[in-house]
């Protein structure tokens, strides 16, 4: 049987849940930063995590644009890791997803690949989304304003959670 997948995040996690099996869910608060989600999670607003088997945060995005240094960034990541962890029963594996290009700003660029080299060397579990929603296919893969995901990239990254971050084609088929 597949693992259950949860996908807790930002605005990019909003509407995924559409693409996902049944039994897996994502959660995405508007403009929240990981500090805002932790608040959420201490405050309960969150519903019950204890039954998913991988817990995944795609976070970073807001943190990014608001131009936190890669520190903060990562200080955030960590607390709202160590606080999903304190609450969760030991089986539940915490994923941190690499920060998603930002195809508006390339000026953010350099930012998010430093982010991205952080979160692969401090989290043991990583999601490593970045390489595929970067380059040539960006156009498929988010929507108008080219911030967050179109439904076709919204799609594949379902697809990618439940495969058990196993590699995504090279080219999206479109």
């Amino acid at each position: 049987m597949a693992p259950l997948v949860f996908l807790l995040g930002n605005s990019m996690a909003i509407g995924i849940d559409e693409f996902l099996f049944p039994g897996n869910d994502a959660l995405g608060f508007s403009g929240a930063t990981a500090t805002q989600v932790a608040e959420k999670v201490k405050s309960g607003e969150l519903p019950p995590l204890d039954d998913f088997d991988k817990i995944v945060l795609l976070m970073g995005t807001n943190e990014v644009l608001q131009g936190l240094s890669v520190s903060a960034i990562m200080k955030g990541l960590k607390s709202l890791k160590s606080l999903l962890s304190s609450r969760l029963p030991r089986k539940v594996q915490i994923t941190v997803a690499e920060v998603p290009p930002i195809p508006c700003r390339p000026d953010l660029d350099d930012l998010i690949q430093r982010v991205n080299k952080r979160i692969k060397k401090d989290f043991s579990s990583s999601a490593r989304i970045h390489k595929y929603f970067a380059g040539i296919y960006t156009r498929h893969l988010y929507g108008k304003k080219r911030l967050h995901f179109s439904q076709h990239g919204k799609k594949l990254l379902a697809a990618y959670l439940e495969g058990e971050f196993s590699d995504l084609p090279e080219e999206p088929s479109v």
